[in-house]
């Protein structure tokens, strides 16, 4: 517990923790309706009823939990994704994230892992660039500003120009 709470933080642990709860309750429900199922006669009107309850119970269990996987990773990778400081530990983060696909359960439907992963991957982008622009000496916010040039700094700059010494050369109308 105190664990999962560091790595992601408490109230995801308590939604969690009631989300499995819920799944706990909704299995004891499809087991119940699958036995009365099994008990029923083949002519029953009843079967058809049973059967859309048990379609809909797995339908909640699998809404469910694809919400709950989706709660913890995006709760651990997104705090474990604003802790990065070093080139290292985002290179950890994305072996990490890329793993966590192997632990994780699918549908046909399911695409949230993979909008989750690109969209990550795109973020870690920047912030490879923000850690290595805080590791270089190069501002990271360059902006061009136009040079102001005084009157007495222009009248040096086009007497240079006039006598050769600027390297340029200035046509002189007479």
């Amino acid at each position: 517990m105190n664990k999962f709470i560091l790595l992601t933080n408490k109230s995801t642990f308590y939604d969690i923790q009631s989300n499995l709860d819920k799944l706990m309750d909704l299995e004891d429900s499809l087991s119940f309706q699958t036995s009365l199922l099994a008990d029923m006669d083949e002519d029953s009107k009843s079967i058809d009823k049973i059967t859309g309850k048990i379609a809909k119970l797995r339908m909640q269990i699998q809404s469910l939990f694809l919400n709950t996987q989706n709660l913890i990773l995006t709760s651990y990778f997104d705090k474990k994704f604003n802790a990065i400081s070093t080139l290292v530990q985002m290179e950890d983060y994305r072996k990490k994230l890329y793993n966590f696909k192997d632990y994780i359960g699918y549908t046909d439907t399911y695409s949230f892992y993979n909008d989750y992963y690109i969209k990550k991957m795109a973020d870690l982008d920047w912030k490879r660039i923000e850690l290595q622009n805080q590791n270089s000496s190069i501002p990271t916010s360059l902006s061009l500003v136009p040079k102001k040039q005084g009157l007495l700094a222009k009248l040096f700059s086009k007497l240079k120009k006039l006598f050769g010494l600027s390297g340029e050369t200035v046509n002189v109308k007479m």
